[in-house]
């Protein structure tokens, strides 16, 4: 009896030790992002810009390349966030029009994207420290400009869990999710050969992992808990018919969110699409808010 405890405790012990390295792999897979080139430049808008770098907030051996574009009477300065797999140029043409609005930009791209360093990517909480490097950069150049953060998808999700820092005055978070735990399926499925029922069990073991050997705790990406610690209005994009990030997201961002926050929940569009699908009541909504945060 004693033998038989012995060595189900040992196949106990091999199957949690393999479950573990699998979930390694995983994990180490989902957090390499899908290198994207940038094929658009801000002169292809007749933009001028100029070629900048910087560093995170608190890891000076990891550079982050980007744009700066300014504008002359700037009303304020906008920092561009990109989404997953996506890079500075992502949407260089509502860069432009927010341009045009005012507002000088700074555009880059985050960890392990386009031509920043091609370091593991924080699953949005490293992350934070990249745009708290780009805040430092951006008061740097203009110390007495009020400074706002656009983000849209994981873009949008980090900028909310940015939102507290005391130089950012306005956020317009498009397309963000209420929290990564509950997409970990979908992208893990999406980003490695594991299927999605694969990846459903392997939950547990990938948080841990990310843990132990990432440092990224994924339990505390959390935007939707996030937003109730910003103390100004946050604007809110959503498209009603989103696949990749359910509306219900929304909802329960905006459930937590700071009193006044205004909201534009768009049909007929999907993931990240709003601009895409509906120029001239985005940009409306976007100025309108801008204006009133930034300009006073």
């Amino acid at each position: 009896m004693k033998r038989g405890v012995i060595g189900s405790l040992i196949t106990i012990s091999v199957l949690v030790f393999l479950y573990m390295i699998v979930s390694w792999v995983v994990v180490d897979q989902s957090l390499v992002a899908k290198s994207k080139e940038i094929t658009e430049y801000p002169s292809d808008y007749s933009l001028e810009y100029e070629s900048v770098s910087f560093s995170p907030a608190d890891d000076p051996s990891i550079t982050l390349r980007g744009w700066w574009i300014p504008q002359q009477n700037s009303k304020g300065t906008i920092i561009w966030i990109h989404g997953l797999d996506s890079a500075r140029d992502g949407n260089l043409e509502f860069l432009s029009s927010v341009h045009k609005e005012g507002y000088s930009l700074l555009a880059f791209d985050l960890r392990g994207h386009g031509e920043s360093d091609k370091v593991a990517m924080g699953a949005g909480q490293h992350e934070q420290q990249d745009v708290l490097g780009a805040i430092r950069w951006a008061k740097q150049q203009s110390p007495s400009s009020n400074l706002g953060l656009i983000g849209v998808s994981l873009g949008a999700a980090i900028v909310i869990l940015s939102g507290d820092s005391p130089d950012i005055t306005a956020i317009v978070a498009d397309s963000s999710f209420a929290s990564i735990p509950e997409l970990i399926e979908e992208e893990v499925a999406a980003r490695t050969s594991m299927p999605t029922w694969g990846a459903a069990i392997l939950k547990p073991g990938i948080i841990t992992a990310a843990k132990w050997f990432r440092d990224v705790d994924i339990l505390a990406v959390n935007p939707a808990e996030r937003i109730s610690e910003i103390t100004y209005p946050v604007a809110l994009i959503h498209c009603r018919e989103s696949d990749r990030v359910p509306f219900t997201h929304a909802e329960r961002i905006l459930a937590n969110a700071p009193e006044g926050s205004p909201t534009l929940f768009l049909d007929d569009c999907d993931h990240a699409e709003g601009w895409e699908k509906h120029r001239e009541q985005y940009a409306v909504f976007v100025f309108s808010y801008l204006n009133q945060r930034l300009n006073h």
